[in-house]
């Protein structure tokens, strides 16, 4: 029977319980790289879906991943964010900033997500309304807040 009060057997427990710990933590690194890999597949795909249904709609792609500032201000501060679409589209004369979604949850206008981000879009882009392009569906909706 081997002797617990080893110091060997202790080294040898502290080795085996530190390299668990290490693959753990790599594993777990490998699953967030893997799905942050799909999610941008995924993504691409869908912004490739949406030029076509863009297209096919009659607008003229401007830009891709478009950036601007949007200004807020906090307590008589204005702070100052960036904000990135994924296009700047025009048609018959008028301009708009497109917002594509692959998912089905994340392209319904029931999500709030969604919702807050077409309104900051709103907010930030000189443009004259703002898109939601519908990947899964092959959809694109003109979306507008009415102000009360």
């Amino acid at each position: 029977m081997p002797n617990l009060q080893s110091p060997l057997l202790w080294a040898l427990a502290a080795v085996l319980l530190i390299g668990g710990i290490w693959l753990g933590a790599q594993f777990a690194a490998w699953r967030v790289r893997r799905r942050i890999a799909r999610h941008r597949k995924l993504g691409r795909r869908g912004e490739s879906r949406a030029i076509k249904l863009l297209k096919r709609a009659g607008y003229v792609i401007e830009s891709e991943q478009t950036s601007s500032h949007l200004e807020v201000e906090i307590d008589g501060e204005v702070e100052t964010w960036l904000v990135r679409a994924d296009f700047i589209v025009s048609r018959r004369g008028r301009r708009y900033v497109a917002e594509t979604k692959g998912g089905e949850a994340s392209a319904s206008i029931g999500t709030a997500a969604t919702r807050r981000q077409l309104l900051e879009y709103t907010l930030a882009f000189d443009t004259d309304g703002v898109l939601l392009v519908d990947a899964a569906r092959g959809d694109v909706h003109e979306v507008s807040f009415p102000q009360r």
